[in-house]
């Protein structure tokens, strides 16, 4: 193996616990979402449309690498990945659609956002942050989650 190269499970190796906890994240199960509709093809890992700054990107695409769900390719300034659908398929036999079926609204195409229209006042929803406090001792560590509340509907 060379520099270049990057390390993925072997398809015996795979583990539904590292699936699961990269499917949680809902940027990676639209990343797998949006791979699933051409699991044969390549994707440049720069063209996904995801709300996060390259380190995060970054990430998210060694926890799916990892987990064994895609395949990276490293070719010079660019990284190419692809669905591992058959190898996730004759491990976990139909988890990955199961997944995408039950996260529907993880793809959305601009087509359809475009003739959608705006979302009427009451269905809005704004960012709320939450902050839990996790460790013990002089070692603490805050985590935030961004949450998103609904406001009243109009009276």
């Amino acid at each position: 193996m060379t520099e270049d190269e990057l390390v993925h499970p072997r398809t015996e190796d795979l583990e539904v616990g590292p699936v699961l906890a990269a499917l949680a994240d809902g940027n990676r199960r639209r990343v797998v979402a949006e791979l699933a509709q051409r699991p044969e093809q390549e994707r440049l890992c720069a063209s996904f449309d995801l709300p996060v700054g390259k380190s995060s990107r970054t990430r998210h695409w060694r926890v799916l690498r990892e987990a064994g769900l895609v395949y990276q390719r490293n070719a010079g300034n660019g990284l190419y990945m692809r669905l591992r659908k058959e190898d996730l398929d004759r491990r976990f036999p139909g988890l990955i659609q199961a997944v995408i079926t039950a996260d529907a609204s993880a793809v959305v195409t601009t087509k359809e956002s475009e003739t959608r229209g705006p979302l009427p006042p009451h269905a809005r929803c704004r960012p709320v942050a939450l902050f839990t406090s996790l460790g013990s001792g002089s070692t603490s560590v805050m985590r935030s989650e961004r949450l998103f509340e609904k406001p009243a509907p109009p009276a």
